[in-house]
């Protein structure tokens, strides 16, 4: 008998046959970056104007007037509504003769706002919760257009000037009354049902204070345009 002896050893395993890549025919689509959108200024401009403002302690303001707001209301608080539409922003002018019309700012030459005798016009609205007290001084208000025509200033309202500063999210802003200029608080209290004294004599002596103050100060007594 004859045996055979086959000697077994590991074996490597024959390689796995990787099929070549091959190039995609599929167009390579083209990423278009996302526009940027730009923000919308803080104060969109409604008006293109140079304008020079006085004040009455002789103290003076220039720059490029970009945007003009007229309050909703002669109070002018600013809580309140703001207006900016062209059809709003006139300035109410009329004459001895009975004329009148609203002009627009860019047809105003100069303004000039005097007050008189320092004679207080004290009151208060219950239209607002605590009530709104305010006090005021009347002004004489002339303005001149740019076609030569002198006119007296009818407009109450108070006016906001935006003035371009360096930064053009912050420009400066000069507020004003045309006619009549105010000083205006809210009270700190309510009303009691039954108070036989409702109204604060504290608070009317304080914005009297404040308006004798203004009329030798900030308030606005002169602007020109060019």
């Amino acid at each position: 008998m004859i045996y055979i002896l086959i000697a077994c050893g590991p074996k490597e395993a024959p390689p796995i046959a990787v099929p070549e890549p091959q190039e995609s025919t599929a167009p390579v689509e083209e990423v278009i970056p996302e526009p940027v959108i730009e923000e919308p200024p803080s104060f969109p401009s409604n008006v293109d104007l140079q304008v020079s403002l006085t004040f009455a302690d002789g103290s003076t303001k220039s720059g490029h007037l970009i945007r003009i707001e007229r309050s909703e209301r002669f109070y002018g608080t600013d809580d309140g509504t703001w207006l900016d539409i062209d059809k709003k922003i006139k300035l109410e002018l009329s004459t001895n003769s009975g004329g009148w019309q609203q002009t627009p700012w860019t047809e105003i030459s100069k303004v000039s706002i005097n007050p008189g005798k320092v004679d207080f016009n004290c009151e208060y609205s219950s239209e607002w919760n605590p009530w709104m007290y305010a006090c005021a001084v009347k002004t004489q208000s002339t303005a001149s257009t740019k076609d030569g025509q002198k006119w007296n200033v009818d407009s109450k309202f108070k006016w906001r000037f935006y003035i371009e500063s360096d930064n053009p999210s912050e420009p400066d802003v000069i507020s004003f009354w045309s006619n009549t200029h105010r000083v205006v608080q809210q009270d700190d209290k309510e009303v009691s049902l039954g108070d036989p004294n409702p109204e604060n004599a504290e608070l009317y002596e304080i914005l009297q204070n404040r308006l004798r103050e203004e009329v030798k100060t900030t308030m606005v007594t002169q602007i020109e345009f060019q």
